[in-house]
């Protein structure tokens, strides 16, 4: 009953023997030949066995050449050209589906809408600092709505990536920026040169002020872009070409099919915009950032006549930034949007001179113009939904929801250059709020030199540039805490909000939770609080334990990584009363009650 091999000479498996099915004595005792079910069984085994194997060997062959067959062609199945794009691709960014893979169908409209659905309320959750109250019924119609609009613009992307001539060529257009010089260059010229970019801000602050050199300047960028011949005067254009009107081939770009007036921002838009973007780090300043008061559009039937068409803008306006919206390093926005924007200045009469006004022209395709005409309606009942589902939150600006609910849907995609430098921080100091702390500046924006030298430290001097632009989609020049992590910002406005409350009803309670960080101090040696002693702490005054935990890992500065040195008798993660005292004087480094 010891042995390890049957009569026959073979090997026991673990109950029979594989050549003549005799039982394993060590299992169970011989008692004779097995019978005919046992034998069936076993030989149904190794045929599915064997079935499967041949099934797997069959579907890595077919794989294979499905790989074999798409890297010969560079194409996808739903039609996009691989080759028009620099680098290697994991997944293509028509339809969303990984490369290589047979099964590279779009995805459904209907699972793109609900993921779009629930990102646009994450961030809208994350800036009003609540959630709706009743989220599945407000938002179960803005799904049939959603998809509409996503529908309009992958038939737009699906025309221009398979129908547009040169459009492989403008995939390879680099976007352009101005330079400490005055110089355009390429974005990639400019990253070598380690050096800052020029901010681009319009030269008033006051929104009034604003509004009335945008109306002039709006009249010269007509004049300068319509007629082709004859002499108009500024102030008769707004009657020849009225806001939502179109000019047949307009003068400047002569291989435009049309130039459309969208008409000047209004007011109430141009507020919120500056209420919700630049607001937190620029406080009574930002509505200096509004570069698109004063707009217009150029619309092209391809591809290659838009790419003649930007040349010709560029020899005639004075421009500050072109931002290629085709090319693969700047992600399009959750819906798919692409085109061209370029910044120009105008110089427009102001009490008795001229100045100059930064404005805005949008170069899209014919079939990217119609897909937004189209899914504009949609949007805007999705933007007022939000207004809606918030509107019984207390003490929230529901107009302030409702653009950010339209800048989360419109917003480039966080690109894999940001999160890498946001891991970069996570990695050296333990969060993107330890890093501003202890790099970045005590104060609310940051310098360009600091910024420089954060990158240095992190061993990505070279790519220092890079990580600006990518940070400040402004291009104002203004960094804050709310840039390098929006997240974290508006949570610990949050919680200095609460704690402002806390303050307004008791004045002591904040005494009170000194002193109990006080007695902890005392009680321990090293005089510092782990995660339990804070979270104790602050319990009485309304921080729950998840919100506890969250301000703790934004406030601790000594998380261990892999360049620190243990100190001596400290646990893993510490704060101590000036960590708390930082959180206190958060107005100091943010606008709080603009995040």
């Amino acid at each position: 009953e010891i042995k390890a091999r049957c009569s026959c000479g073979q090997s026991f498996g673990k109950r029979r023997c594989p050549a003549c099915f005799a039982k394993n004595p060590a299992e169970e005792p011989k008692d004779g030949p097995p019978d005919a079910k046992e034998v069936l069984d076993h030989t149904e085994r190794l045929y599915k066995q064997s079935a499967k194997r041949e099934k797997t060997r069959l579907q890595k062959v077919k794989l294979s050449l499905e790989r074999e067959r798409q890297r010969t062609e560079n194409t996808c199945v739903c039609g996009f050209d691989y080759s028009s794009f620099e680098g290697d691709l994991t997944c293509c960014p028509q339809c969303h589906s990984k490369r290589f893979m047979p099964s590279c169908d779009p995805k459904p409209d209907g699972w793109v809408s609900d993921r779009m659905l629930a990102l646009v309320l994450t961030t809208v959750s994350a800036r009003c600092g609540c959630k709706p109250n009743d989220t599945a019924r407000g938002l179960r119609d803005l799904g049939q709505q959603l998809k509409d609009a996503i529908h309009a613009y992958r038939h737009a992307a699906r025309h221009s990536a398979t129908k547009s001539p040169g459009y492989s060529q403008l995939c390879k257009l680099v976007s352009m920026r101005v330079y400490c010089d005055g110089t355009l260059m390429k974005d990639p010229d400019g990253a070598h040169q380690c050096c800052e970019p020029d901010p681009i801000r319009q030269l008033y602050e006051d929104l009034d002020t604003l509004m009335v050199t945008a109306a002039k300047a709006q009249d010269l960028l007509l004049m300068r872009v319509g007629p082709k011949t004859g002499s108009v005067r500024p102030e008769e254009m707004s009657k020849r070409w009225p806001a939502g009107s179109q000019w047949k081939e307009p003068a400047v770009a002569n291989t435009a099919l049309f130039a459309y007036n969208p008409g000047t921002k209004s007011k109430e838009a141009a507020h919120r915009k500056a209420l919700v973007l630049y607001g937190p780090s620029e406080g009574p300043r930002r509505h200096r950032h509004l570069m698109d008061l004063a707009r217009l559009d150029l619309v092209f039937a391809d591809c290659e006549s838009l790419q003649r068409g930007l040349e010709q803008v560029c020899s005639e306006f004075e421009v500050l930034d072109v931002r290629n919206k085709y090319h693969p390093a700047i992600l399009p926005n959750m819906l798919g949007e692409r085109f061209v924007e370029v910044l120009i200045v105008i110089k427009a009469p102001q009490h008795g001179v001229t100045v100059p006004f930064v404005c805005e022209l949008r170069l899209e395709e014919l079939c990217y113009f119609e897909a937004r005409a189209a899914a504009r309606p949609h949007l805007e009942k999705v933007c007022h939904g939000f207004r809606a589902v918030y509107k019984l939150a207390a003490g929230k600006d529901l107009d302030a929801i409702e653009y950010a609910a339209h800048w989360a849907l419109h917003r480039p995609q966080e690109s894999q250059l940001r999160r890498l430098f946001q891991r970069h921080l996570a990695q050296r100091f333990g969060s993107s709020v330890a890093a501003f702390r202890t790099l970045l500046g005590d104060g609310i924006l940051i310098p360009f030199v600091r910024f420089r030298e954060a990158c240095q430290l992190l061993g990505k001097r070279d790519r220092t540039v890079e990580f600006w632009l990518e940070l400040d989609p402004g291009r104002g020049g203004c960094l804050s805490i709310f840039e390098l992590d929006p997240k974290a910002a508006a949570f610990l406005s949050k919680a200095y909000t609460t704690l402002s409350h806390v303050v307004d009803r008791d004045a002591a309670a904040l005494d009170k939770l000194f002193e109990r960080l006080s007695d902890c101090h005392r009680n321990e040696e090293t005089g510092l609080h782990s995660a339990d002693t804070f979270r104790d702490a602050v319990k009485p005054i309304g921080f729950s334990h998840e919100d506890a935990n969250t301000v703790f890992s934004y406030l601790d500065m000594h998380r261990p990584n892999k360049w620190s040195t243990p100190q001596l008798g400290a646990t893993s993660s510490f704060i101590t009363c000036n960590d708390f005292r930082w959180l206190l004087r958060l107005p100091e480094r943010l606008y709080v009650e603009l995040v």
